[in-house]
């Protein structure tokens, strides 16, 4: 396998990883699903931070986890993407994982 390859099969399980997480947060606080994972995100490390919305303390606690963790893998996939560009490949490989709808 060459380091593209294993770069690209690294970069589809962490962007698999990354989906789930945002998943769990949205039904954690029962979030409907959108499109975009980033704007989902946004809204809610906003929502969370600005406390417009009363959220029990233990599921502020756990989003607030879930949160962290995504935005580490984000910055994983980032990184690998970046990577992948250096090696001169054009196009981040495209993520396994199909939204649900």
């Amino acid at each position: 396998m060459t380091k593209q390859e294993g770069l690209k099969k690294k970069y589809a399980a962490a962007a698999t990883l990354r989906t789930k997480k945002v998943d769990e947060i949205r039904e954690l606080l029962a979030i409907p699903p959108d499109p975009r994972d980033e704007v989902t995100v946004e809204f809610i490390a906003h929502w969370l931070n600005t406390g417009q919305v009363s959220v029990r303390t233990e599921l502020k606690t756990k989003a607030q986890c879930l949160l962290r963790e995504w935005h580490s893998i984000h910055m994983a996939c980032i990184e690998i993407q970046c990577e992948l560009e250096r090696l001169g490949e054009a196009e981040p490989p495209p993520s396994i994982v199909r939204r649900r709808r």
